[in-house]
């Protein structure tokens, strides 16, 4: 399946659409924050150079069909929200998700909504039959976008990623597509 580099979904909020890089200033501005990247498996960029070799990537990965990285910018003023993408796992129909969120724009609920989104997008267009996400076991924030979303708690992993030399602690959920179409509804009511 092709999914063109022109999508965009749409929240109330929120506008997401393929990672570009007119998105480098405002990733380099989010992993300029202490600890902002801890529970990532992905380091902070030491130059802004790095930013556009990641952005080539995403698009190379978008048109593979392996994952699709979306920029999250607030509807109202354009302004950056943050990255969620949506990624095939090794399993087959099984696809993880996973978001940040510029440190200037916590705390607003916008990683849910547009979480969601990416959710529907999943279990509609690119027919997955389950989706799965982690957080870094301290943190609480993502925990409660997770609940938030409905994702059913599967257990924590305490090996989930090697950083800096250390494990990193997840705590993994998931949903199947029948339990998210049954939450929906229930929210749409």
């Amino acid at each position: 399946m092709s999914i063109a580099l022109d999508t965009c979904l749409t929240t109330p909020r929120c506008v997401l659409r393929c990672a570009s890089d007119e998105d480098l200033e405002d990733v380099w501005s989010a992993t300029r924050y202490p600890g902002f990247n801890d529970g990532m498996r992905w380091n902070p960029p030491r130059l802004k150079s790095e930013i556009a070799a990641w952005t080539k990537h995403n698009l190379d990965i978008w048109r593979s069909g392996e994952e699709y990285v979306f920029t999250i910018r607030a509807r109202a003023d354009g302004r950056f929200v943050g990255r969620v993408s949506i990624c095939r796992e090794r399993v087959r129909g099984v696809w993880s998700i996973g978001f940040w969120i510029h440190p200037e724009r916590w705390r607003q609920g916008l990683a849910t909504e547009a979480s969601r989104a990416v959710i529907n997008f999943g279990f509609e267009t690119l027919a997955a039959k389950k989706i799965v996400a982690s957080h870094a076991l301290w943190n609480v924030a993502s925990q409660r976008v997770m609940e938030k979303l409905g994702l059913t708690y599967v257990r924590d992993n305490p090996r989930a990623f090697a950083k800096n030399g250390r494990w990193v602690a997840e705590a993994e959920y998931e949903t199947d597509r029948d339990s998210w179409r049954a939450r929906e509804e229930e929210l749409d009511d």
